[in-house]
């Protein structure tokens, strides 16, 4: 229950400078549309929200002091921009319900350390994220799955990849059903993801240059492409996938072309696998009488693989 202390101000800029830079706004920033469908009236939003917090509604009213979820009653209709001030650990879960749709825009992340970020925007179907700064992960607690999952607007911004992840381990669902997502996050360290289970699902325009991932402690990654209408077509050579158990349906209904399918079996065959089991690579097609056969050979006949494929050509 949100504790309510209002009082009219402007919007204020809450500013840091850190190590004597550009100044660095703290504060989370969305753009919301009261109008839209949602759980609370037509001329209110709920925020969901789970910490301690300052939140300027964008109507000249701000909240000190609030605690937990608040809904906020407009004078009318229309579409605001809220600020809010984490002062603890702070987590936003919208979870696929309340005022999902009501959020179009994340405009900066802010300094605030997410607690998680778990369901964070499950089927925030309107939302976009243009914000050029990065969201504080550092404190997520192992959890940004299903993040995002559901938001079939969202581009990404080109500061996707700058983000971090330092005590991040599940990236299932991360972006499932993410039709419009292809942000380039070929940069990012996922050293600490153990899951990449349907990651990408569902994600008709992902095309992202991912192949030097650090995989080394990925033990999932059924689905992780599968339904993508075949948008994805990376050479994923370089991936460590020695701790990998699962890849039913990798890239069911989807597929990789016959390049970079023969360099990902040669590259894979190469590494010292222990775990027999099946990977899904869709309709990709494989070269015969080469490196790339005898390289898928050698993953069923030596390890034990039960693969998923095309066939050669």
């Amino acid at each position: 229950m949100a504790i309510r202390n209002s009082r009219k101000i402007g919007i204020p800029m809450v500013n840091l400078r850190l190590g004597g830079g550009a100044p660095v706004d703290e504060r989370f920033i969305i753009s919301v549309k009261t109008d839209n469908t949602g759980t609370s009236n037509n001329d209110q939003f709920t925020l969901p929200w789970t910490g301690n917090y300052d939140v300027n509604w964008g109507d000249g009213v701000t909240d000190i002091g609030q605690s937990g979820s608040s809904t906020h009653t407009y004078s009318a209709a229309g579409t605001y921009e809220i600020a809010v001030t984490p002062t603890n650990a702070c987590r936003i879960l919208f979870n696929n319900g309340g005022d999902r749709q009501k959020l179009l825009e994340v405009k900066n992340w802010g300094t605030g350390q997410w607690s998680s970020m778990g369901n964070a925007f499950y089927g925030c179907n309107n939302m976009q994220v243009t914000a050029a700064d990065a969201p504080d992960l550092s404190n997520t607690s192992g959890n940004i799955q299903t993040m995002f999952r559901g938001c079939i607007a969202l581009l990404g911004a080109s500061s996707f990849g700058s983000w971090t992840f330092p005590a991040s381990t599940r990236a299932d669902n991360m972006f499932r059903s993410c039709q419009a997502f292809n942000a380039d996050i070929s940069t990012w360290d996922t050293s600490t993801f153990t899951r990449f289970d349907q990651m990408f699902m569902d994600c008709d325009a992902f095309n992202s240059p991912i192949g030097v991932w650090n995989t080394g402690n990925v033990t999932n990654v059924n689905n992780m492409f599968n339904k993508n209408n075949f948008a994805f077509d990376q050479n994923l050579a370089n991936w460590n996938i020695t701790s990998i158990t699962t890849g039913t349906r990798f890239l069911s209904s989807s597929g990789i072309s016959t390049l970079n399918y023969d360099n990902t079996l040669i590259g894979w065959a190469a590494q010292s696998i222990t775990n027999s089991f099946t990977m899904d690579f869709g309709n990709s097609k494989y070269t015969l009488g080469g490196a790339a056969e005898a390289a898928r050979t050698t993953l069923v006949s030596t390890y034990g693989w039960t693969i998923v494929d095309g066939g050669g050509v």
